[in-house]
């Protein structure tokens, strides 16, 4: 009891009990029971869907709000308290992508926003996305636009 995401759901579950009360054999039971714990799985595996997508959700916001720091998956796991392990099978299962992929991603995609003013420099966009080496980005950058961080700032040839 007080196990599901709806009052919905908790009032079906009280529906099927008195349906299991109201029983004359023991088939007529049987068969109750088993939609009773039928519609238990359903319930509770809609729910755990509804919290997966919840805890992905507030991850995704967590890792937007810190980009300027060095994240890690262990780290983030932590700050929702999952192993490393979980977290990141989790992550892969509601995201498509792995932890790594996406932050990379994540960290490409503010730095092009970045580069659009001409006043930040290249080695400031590196940390203001999490890279105190600047080298390290750049890198990364090139690997996922296939072009420099300054090439990129020059804009279409």
């Amino acid at each position: 009891r007080g196990c599901f995401a709806s009052i919905e759901h908790e009032e079906q579950l009280d529906d099927h009990l008195e349906k299991i009360k109201r029983s004359v054999s023991v088939f007529e039971v049987f068969n109750t029971v088993k939609e009773c714990l039928l519609f238990i799985n359903r319930a509770l595996n809609s729910s755990d869907v509804k919290l997966e997508r919840k805890i992905i959700t507030e991850a995704k916001q967590y890792i937007s709000d810190n980009l300027s720091e060095e994240l890690s998956l262990e780290q983030v796991a932590r700050e929702f308290y999952f192993s490393p392990n979980y977290f990141s099978a989790l992550f892969a299962k509601n995201v498509g992508q792995t932890f790594t992929q996406y932050l990379m991603q994540e960290r490409v995609a503010l730095a092009k926003k970045l580069l659009n003013d001409p006043k930040i420099k290249i080695y400031e966009i590196s940390e203001m996305v999490g890279y105190k080496e600047p080298r390290n980005f750049m890198r990364i950058f090139k690997a996922n636009t296939g072009m420099t961080m300054s090439r990129y700032r020059e804009g279409p040839i």
